[in-house]
């Protein structure tokens, strides 16, 4: 897994036992970051709760992965469903009328996905370009306001 580069933020990790961990050297950050990783906390909420920018947390998360001291628990982001999808075109719908499922796809194809494989920690950057789209401020208010709750209830 090449942790060096791309968007690591929605990976997560877990610790790993070892029988023999030898002599190990760490620092402060690396040491913050393996007692912090639990296996369900992705590395950008580690990064918030630490207050680390996702650089030092990276810094700190290979040597600890390459020492065999944390392992990653999902090699990829998880994806939106197609009912994230259903609710989101019905929702985009009420505010702009039929053509929101084609708003939809171009606006998921502008950020470079199909809506198949569309990663859950970009949902809400989806749901505000999607906003945009929408010219009443009641409506987009509307809109933001339930996808908003559609978001809080899938994590």
């Amino acid at each position: 897994m090449d942790l060096s580069s791309g968007d690591i933020s929605h990976l997560v990790f877990r610790r790993v036992t070892r029988d023999d961990p030898g002599s190990v050297s760490l620092t402060g950050p690396m040491l913050n970051l393996l007692v912090s990783v639990d296996g369900k906390t992705s590395l950008g909420a580690l990064a918030d709760r630490l207050g680390l920018p996702m650089a030092r947390v990276r810094e700190s998360l290979i040597p600890l992965h390459q020492r065999g001291l944390v392992e990653a628990v999902s090699q990829g982001p998880a994806v939106l469903g197609a009912g994230f999808f259903t609710v989101l075109r019905a929702q985009l719908a009420v505010a702009v009328g039929p053509i929101a499922g084609v708003i939809v796809e171009d606006a998921v194809a502008d950020l470079g996905y199909d809506p198949a494989r569309f990663p859950a920690h970009r949902a809400a950057e989806l749901v505000d370009l999607l906003s945009r789209e929408i010219p009443r401020d009641d409506k987009r208010a509307a809109f933001q306001k339930s996808m908003l709750k559609k978001l809080a209830e899938a994590s």
